[in-house]
Formats: structure tokens, C-alpha cells, sequence
């Protein structure tokens, strides 16, 4: 299986994530992951967010 991940950085989000990753999972569904300016991640988002 291959996997793919588009980041997004400095997406300046009123939430504060400095960026987005977003993913497609094995059953198909995407989701994003929002990340602090340190990598943490702040949320979890199903679809695009």
C-alpha cells in the first residue's frame, strides 16, 4: 500500500494550527490533522477541514 500526504503549512487558522495534514485513509475516508508550530497535533478533523 502506498501513502500519500499533502501538508499544507502556515495555513493561519483562527484555531491556531500552523498546519494541516491531509489524509486518506485504507477504508477510503479522508481526514486532516491539525498541527501546532512543534508538530503536536491539535485536532482531528473527518473529511477536509
Amino acid at each position: 500500500m502506498c501513502a500519500a500526504y499533502l501538508v499544507e503549512g502556515d495555513v493561519r487558522q483562527s484555531d491556531g494550527a500552523k498546519y494541516e495534514v491531509h489524509m486518506t485513509k485504507a477504508d477510503g475516508t479522508e481526514i486532516t490533522v491539525k498541527l501546532d508550530a512543534n508538530f503536536k497535533v491539535t485536532s482531528n478533523i473527518n473529511g477536509r477541514g
